[in-house]
């Protein structure tokens, strides 16, 4: 027997098991982001301002939004020096998989943003 929260949980689990990962990305475009020519101080500036522990890195040099990886703001606060070392790389999760695989995918790798690319 479920609790009426278990019910809940495991009814909201199955409902987007099925569903492609593809259904719940956002484009590249509209997704906030810093540029690799920002400072640290700037770049924890904008991860308040946006209330996000993670923020994806793009390449300042290139002409569109060409991503390096993410920094976890953690880790920015924590380190010692003024760049924005470390650079996570950022998992590809292929748009096919389901939600939950690409959860799934995410919680192995011990990351916390994909990219999602066609497979």
């Amino acid at each position: 027997m479920l609790r009426p929260s278990q019910f809940a949980l495991a009814r909201g689990i199955f409902a987007v098991a099925d569903r492609s990962v593809a259904d719940y990305t956002t484009p590249v475009e509209e997704v906030p982001r810093a540029r690799s020519d920002m400072s640290k101080e700037e770049v924890l500036r904008l991860a308040r301002r946006l209330r996000t522990a993670h923020l994806p890195v793009e390449d300042a040099g290139s002409d569109g939004p060409q991503l390096l990886g993410y920094v976890r703001v953690i880790d920015l606060a924590l380190d010692p020096s003024d760049g924005l070392a470390p650079i996570r790389p950022l998992l590809e999760v292929p748009h096919t998989d389901s939600h939950l695989e690409a959860m799934m995918r995410l919680q192995t790798a011990q990351e916390s943003l994909a990219r999602v690319v066609d497979a």
